[in-house]
């Protein structure tokens, strides 16, 4: 989810900073603590300090992105093709 994210967002030309919360507990508590949510997990959308949503439920919401209204879909809105199977990218599936 998060690479998707990313993709979006460079595709758009949109600066981010991407912030790895596993580097210490602190940055997890601030991401929960804006989030109001005590057991959030990333990826989560924030505007400087304003907190835009999860993006897993904003994407089966809305489709578009919440800082630059690009359209895309969650990797399971995209559908498997007859004859085909959907391969799993353990890692990305781990962490959504």
């Amino acid at each position: 989810m998060q690479a998707e994210v990313t993709r979006i967002l460079e595709a758009s030309k949109i600066p981010f900073e991407l912030i790895d919360i596993a580097s210490g507990e602190t940055l997890l508590e601030e991401m929960r603590s804006k989030t109001s949510n005590p057991t959030a997990l990333p990826p989560q959308i924030f505007n400087n300090d304003v907190y835009c949503g999860c993006i897993k439920a904003w994407l089966k919401e809305q489709s578009t992105c919440p800082t630059c209204r690009v359209h895309a879909l969650l990797p399971e809105d995209f559908p498997v093709l007859p004859g085909r199977r959907r391969l799993v990218n353990a890692s990305a599936s781990s962490s959504s």
